[in-house]
């Protein structure tokens, strides 16, 4: 499971990220803060490491902060638009789906989160009227996001184990049918595409904008198509014919290196609609394209 704490400053985030750490075998990833001297592929590459904690190793992680965080602070705090683009944040979505992801928003109520700013003091929240602006902000991050978020007001009931049942009733739920991965719920598009060459790692996944996932994920957001209307799979022949035919998917897209006549045949006579999508190899998943340091 992967939990995205969030919410503004003196709202509660880190003591429930404490507690998640201590007393329920979260591990805790990504900077808490991201400096401003950091690029957005660089801050990429960390979200997508903390992801990966999840995925690859099957870990519980939690993360105060994430890369939703960027889009409510910076026009605040720089006077400028948030760093990621739309493509990569749809690409961190994606990598978050197939980790099982759930955001907690911490909303104590608004004379609490005045009253412990007051207290605490903060260098760079400096006036309660920016306090008030980024509150406010924050009431609407379900609107900015298809992953789902669970709000925690510690005032009104304080048990972070009454917290967590709420959280796994609404957590993406696991996969029901062999080879697939990536949210379900709302699903009509079925993507085929070639599994990479590591365990671990998510498809189409690239923070260059120039890229062949970039453009194809901006094809997506242009289709009017959420990262939670898609499901992923690697299935081929007799396995990807037989998800087909459970009548989930209406919608087939094939990305691949090349078009393959093995997918156009398992789909042969079947009532959806196919689409291929040709891709480069090498361009396939996001390892390529982390640091070295955080690749080791």
């Amino acid at each position: 499971m992967l939990l995205l704490i969030e919410g503004c400053d003196a709202a509660g985030k880190t003591t429930l990220k404490n507690e998640l750490v201590s007393n329920y075998g979260f591990i805790e990833s990504v900077p808490k803060s991201l400096p401003t001297d950091k690029t957005d592929l660089t801050m990429c590459a960390e979200n997508a490491y903390a992801i990966n904690l999840c995925i690859e190793n099957d870990e519980d992680v939690v993360m105060d902060r994430s890369w939703l965080s960027e889009a409510i602070y910076s026009p605040l705090l720089r006077k400028m638009d948030g760093r990621f683009s739309v493509a990569q944040t749809r690409m961190l979505e994606r990598m978050a789906y197939t980790a099982g992801v759930v955001i907690v928003l911490c909303d104590p109520g608004w004379n609490t989160v005045r009253d412990n700013w007051y207290h605490r003091g903060d260098e760079h929240i400096t006036t309660e009227l920016m306090l008030r602006t980024l509150y406010q902000r924050y009431q609407t991050l379900h609107h900015d996001t298809q992953i789902p978020v669970v709000t925690y007001n510690y005032m009104r009931n304080s048990m972070v184990s009454e917290l967590m049942n709420r959280v796994r009733k609404v957590a993406n739920k696991a996969p029901t049918l062999k080879g697939l991965f990536g949210s379900q719920e709302n699903s009509n598009l079925l993507v085929v595409c070639r599994p990479p060459n590591r365990v671990g790692d998510v498809p189409l996944i690239s923070w260059r904008h120039d890229s062949m996932p970039a453009k194809i994920t901006r094809a997506f957001s242009r289709a009017k198509l959420d990262e939670s209307e898609l499901t992923w799979t690697y299935a081929t022949g007799h396995e990807l014919r037989n998800i087909v035919v459970s009548g989930k998917f209406g919608n087939v897209a094939y990305i691949g290196p090349d078009l393959t006549l093995e997918v156009e045949s398992a789909l042969n006579g079947l009532d959806v609609d196919t689409w291929f999508l040709p891709l480069p190899g090498w361009e396939t998943s996001y390892k390529s394209f982390l640091p070295p340091e955080l690749i080791a």
